[in-house]
């Protein structure tokens, strides 16, 4: 492989990279609107009577979604220091390729565990709700 050719495929990767940290930031962007939606849902319901047992039950959710919101928060910092590693490559070529692979290994993971952790979380509010709300 020739010089060139290196320096093509190299855009090429970069220009992938930055696809999957759009991607992550749009789905971010999601999760984080969802949790406005259950908070939002808790406000509703707690508006109207309801016993202790149930006050503490959406307390509980409302706590797990706020930790979720931290996560995710801490997680979109994170994309926006491997966006600007990212643009340091390009206009530097001083970042190391090895640092740019492995934020995003490290990024992709903490995606997954972040992505399944506040679906399983959402999951239980909702089974929660459908269970103890009465139409």
């Amino acid at each position: 492989m020739n010089y060139k050719s290196a320096e093509i495929m190299n855009a090429a990767q970069l220009a992938q990279y930055q696809f999957e940290s759009d991607t992550w930031k749009r789905r971010l962007f999601f999760l984080l609107e969802e949790s406005v939606q259950a908070k939002n849902r808790i406000a509703e319901i707690l508006k109207q009577p309801v016993d202790m047992e149930m006050v503490n039950e959406l307390e509980y959710f409302q706590s797990g979604f706020i930790e979720k919101d931290r996560l995710l928060c801490a997680l979109k910092e994170e994309l926006e220091s491997f966006d600007r590693l990212l643009l340091k490559r390009i206009f530097e070529e001083r970042t190391h390729a090895e640092q740019i692979r492995n934020t995003r290994k490290n990024i992709r993971q903490q995606m997954q565990f972040a992505e399944q952790s506040f679906e399983g979380f959402q999951k239980n509010f909702n089974l929660f709700l459908a269970a103890n709300i009465v139409s």
